[in-house]
């Protein structure tokens, strides 16, 4: 009497989520090729989404330290012009505007930063004189290679630079 052998039918790899399909719903097997390739695609979608998270994630990390490492780099700049003795210089005054309009530091991110509004009136505050305001106008030129005017238009509403122009011209001409 010859055994007869039952044949098994071999079950079509799944992937990721068929894995963890099978362990929480219990095993199933797609029987048209359609299935199969619903299964392919969600196994890459799912992938992707890995993927796209961790790209995210890693980027974000690296961009949080890039914005603490540029602001500890602002101040040892600041401690190092207190130092110095150019605390008042027109050099410090046009990088405290260009740290107003761009506090992160970094280029690029200058549109997507906030502006620091009361940071912009204490430089006009800050100045002596508005001869001191025509040298810092020079100095953020020579600091950023844009003009200081055009910068506190787009960075502030009309009613700030109104405002920030009222403090300059209350100043002594010399």
């Amino acid at each position: 009497m010859a055994t007869q052998r039952k044949r098994r039918r071999r079950r079509p790899a799944r992937g990721l989520l068929g894995g963890l399909l099978d362990a929480v719903n219990g095993p199933t097997q797609p029987t048209r090729a359609s299935e199969r390739l619903t299964n392919i695609k969600a196994d890459a979608l799912v992938v992707g989404l890995l993927a796209a998270t961790g790209t995210l994630l890693v980027g974000g990390l690296l961009l949080t330290k890039s914005a603490w490492q540029a602001g500890a780099d602002k101040r040892k700049q600041l401690q190092a012009s207190e130092a110095a003795g150019t605390l008042n210089s027109p050099a410090f005054w046009a990088n405290q505007l260009r740290t107003a309009f761009n506090p992160s530091g970094i280029d690029w991110m200058r549109d997507l930063d906030f502006t620091d509004i009361t940071g912009t009136k204490n430089v006009a505050r800050g100045l002596k004189t508005q001869a001191e305001w025509t040298r810092v106008t020079q100095a953020y030129l020579a600091l950023t290679g844009r003009q200081v005017v055009d910068d506190l238009r787009s960075e502030l509403s009309a009613r700030d630079v109104q405002e920030f122009y009222q403090i300059i011209a209350k100043k002594p001409k010399q």
